[in-house]
């Protein structure tokens, strides 16, 4: 279809610069108090791997894409989708002229919304039941275009594009009609075979990390939590394998990597913006962890695109 073994190599290689990248959904300042936002996957580009704690469906509107998750190479034509669930790693390439839509949908009201029902028998319906447990299935793919599917993601992609102030009430509206639609659906998903785990304290904590990382110290995260920095470090190292501060310093980066790739922001203001007080030690620990100078890196991996919005799309 597009080149796939030297698109996935590149997946694979994007996987491999990143450690750790957590993007909250309460960080888009373009989706304020929304609870289903949609966004738009550029074409002919790859993005940055990483993880959120919100759901995401990536549709496929026209075209197709490749969407690594996590070791598993997921290849989707036009109708077909993927649902994540959130701490699920990721990374995704559109195209040429293919269209990819992103639908985020907030953590609380996808699980309040389903996770109350006796459901049917489907592979949706397994999806929703292991979604509050410390164990659950990454992702759940459609591997064929449902017409039904199909014309409600259309609609939501519709009126996304509308200035009309009812919108993201229309857009909630058109999501729980194409999730219930999935729970009768039984031929055409399939769940992933490997299984997330989590802690439900360190997936608070990094949420929390997220969106304070810019001026946290140990002792404000364990003022958060209400446990001691003893205990803080050595749930870091028991959930993460990695320290506090390789946590805090992995999700930075992240942050740096995404900004090097999708804006045009100097590099200087980039390290101050993250928590960097030195220009120089951020340009060194960069190098460390990724093998590139950031200006190497946004050379390499930077977007070379004009962003256009949903209304310049004809579908």
């Amino acid at each position: 279809m597009f080149g796939d073994e030297k698109i996935l190599n590149q997946l694979y290689m994007m996987k491999a610069q990143t450690d750790l990248g957590v993007i909250d959904v309460d960080t888009y300042n373009d989706f304020p108090g929304q609870r289903v936002a949609l966004s738009m996957h550029c074409s002919n580009n790859i993005s940055v791997y990483h993880t959120h704690n919100f759901y995401e469906i990536n549709f496929v509107v026209r075209g197709g894409c490749i969407n690594l998750v996590e070791e598993t190479p997921l290849l989707m034509g036009e109708g077909e989708f993927v649902l994540l669930h959130p701490g699920t790693f990721h990374t995704l390439y559109a195209a040429g002229e293919s269209i990819v839509t992103n639908f985020l949908i907030r953590e609380d009201w996808f699980e309040g919304l389903l996770c109350n029902y006796n459901l049917p028998s489907s592979p949706m319906a397994e999806f929703i039941k292991y979604t509050q447990s410390k164990k659950y299935f990454r992702y759940l793919i459609c591997t064929k275009k449902l017409e039904e599917t199909s014309a409600l993601a259309l609609k939501m992609f519709e009126a996304n594009a509308c200035d009309n102030k009812k919108k993201y009430l229309t857009i909630e509206s058109l999501m729980i009609e194409f999730l219930n639609s999935l729970l009768f659906e039984n031929k055409y998903l399939k769940l992933s075979d490997s299984i997330g785990k989590t802690s439900d304290i360190s997936r608070k904590l990094l949420n929390y990390i997220t969106n304070n990382y810019s001026n946290l110290t140990l002792q404000s995260i364990a003022d958060y939590a209400g446990y001691s920095k003893t205990h803080i470090c050595r749930l870091f190292k028991t959930d993460t394998g990695k320290s506090f501060g390789e946590t805090v310093s992995d999700i930075r980066l992240s942050h740096a990597r995404y900004s090097l790739i999708n804006t045009d922001t100097p590099i200087k203001s980039i390290a101050y913006n993250i928590g960097f007080e030195s220009t120089e030690h951020f340009q060194r620990l960069f190098k460390r962890k990724t093998g590139f100078t950031p200006g190497e890196y946004r050379k390499k991996f930077g977007h070379q695109f004009i962003r256009r919005d949903y209304k310049g799309y004809k579908v």
